[in-house]
């Protein structure tokens, strides 16, 4: 079967039928491909239409609308595979391609995280070595200008100085001046995709990407001061890298090495904002991006994942799926004010579903500078990989 014949193939799934078309489209694909996170967020997308279509939240009409939408998305999405992408040529092409997705117009655009070895930055060098001519040039006016700098008399170097520090803009929008009444979240979804997580031998943890974790965060949101110009969010990782990507805004990400010490386990902080500048007091707007956390959520006997809440917040919708079968006694719903684990509480009657790999939780109205954690018991010693 050639590449175009499986195209063709999964397009007339979705023609029949969008759920079986996923499906297939998830056997076809391979989990290191770029185009993966991709589909699991499109994969999402439609699940949680599906939910909300069932309950009747939403009319036939929007239904069909968003589906069609999603649709359109992934009809894209698979005009955009190559071999490397899909399993079936796994033989002939060992390995995905190393692209950008960026250079396909994918979504979301994905900042990696910096290389951590000298090996890492070597071969970064090297890769930029064919853009010799362009650094040449750099390094060229880069000494005409040093050594004009250097040869200029010291009175007139700090009065250039002081010219430029003088006319200067100060910084307003910093992190010590982001309130978080400066916007109210009025809905927002946190997916944790774990589907696709992996064992990782502690001895390959802090070195390569190997297990992903897919998390995807879709806030509704309205902004209620004007002058702020980014929406902030925290992520804390024990794993080795966290990526983002980002289909909404444009956004920066500053990464903070070993600073959150919970316990006995260091975490590094990724502080991500999101540009949202161009939006006006009271206006509505969505905040949708992921992050892929590599080789995280290792404990063998239970894990927790949960949500902050910094904003005032209407709804709080927290969706997991899990890897292998687990026992719903072993569930645990909890809240806490941040930063005091102390005062944790066991939530008695929580709002959720759940069919033992799939759960939703939902909270109405949940506490600000609060922290909401779902911990799970699984066995996962003899957990069999993905391939």
């Amino acid at each position: 079967m050639t590449l175009d014949d499986i195209k063709n193939k999964l397009k007339g799934e979705i023609g029949d039928n969008t759920k079986n078309a996923l499906v297939q489209i998830e056997k076809e694909l391979r989990k290191d491909s770029y185009l993966y996170s991709e589909f699991v967020v499109y994969e999402n997308k439609y699940n949680s239409l599906s939910t909300k279509s069932n309950k009747g939240i939403i009319s036939d009409e929007s239904s069909r609308i968003e589906e069609s939408q999603i649709v359109n998305s992934i009809i894209e999405l698979i005009d955009k595979m190559k071999e490397n992408d899909l399993e079936i040529f796994r033989e002939s092409h060992p390995k995905p391609i190393k692209k950008s997705p960026q250079t396909e117009n994918s979504k979301p655009s994905v900042k990696q995280t910096p290389p951590k070895t000298f090996s890492e930055l070597f071969i970064n060098i090297l890769w930029g070595a064919k853009y010799k001519k362009v650094i040449t040039v750099f390094l060229l006016l880069f000494s005409i200008v040093f050594l004009i700098w250097t040869n200029l008399p010291t009175s007139i170097q700090e009065k250039i100085l002081n010219n430029v520090i003088s006319n200067s803009t100060p910084v307003v929008n910093d992190d010590k001046n982001y309130s978080p009444a400066d916007f109210e979240v009025i809905n927002r979804r946190t997916i944790i995709d774990l589907r696709s997580w992996k064992k990782v031998p502690r001895k390959l943890r802090d070195s390569i990407r190997f297990s992903p974790v897919f998390y995807t965060q879709i806030h509704e949101i309205e902004k209620k001061n004007s002058n702020v110009d980014f929406f902030l969010k925290n992520h804390w990782t024990s794993g080795v890298a966290l990526d983002i990507g980002c289909w909404t805004q444009e956004f920066d990400v500053k990464e903070i090495k070993g600073k959150y010490k919970p316990g006995e386990t260091l975490y590094d902080k990724y502080e991500i904002k999101f540009d949202v500048k161009n939006y006006a007091q009271y206006d509505e707007f969505n905040v949708e991006y992921q992050a892929i956390y590599w080789n995280a959520f290792q404990n063998e006997k239970s894990e927790s994942i949960g949500a902050t809440i910094v904003h005032p917040t209407r709804k709080l919708t927290i969706e997991l799926f899990f890897p292998l079968e687990i026992d719903e006694n072993g569930l645990i719903f909890k809240h806490a004010r941040k930063n005091q684990n102390d005062e944790v509480s066991r939530i008695s009657q929580p709002t959720y579903e759940f069919d033992g790999r799939h759960l939703i939780w939902t909270i109405s109205n949940p506490l600000t500078d609060y922290f909401y954690t779902i911990n799970w018991d699984w066995d996962v010693s003899n957990f069999k990989n993905f391939k």
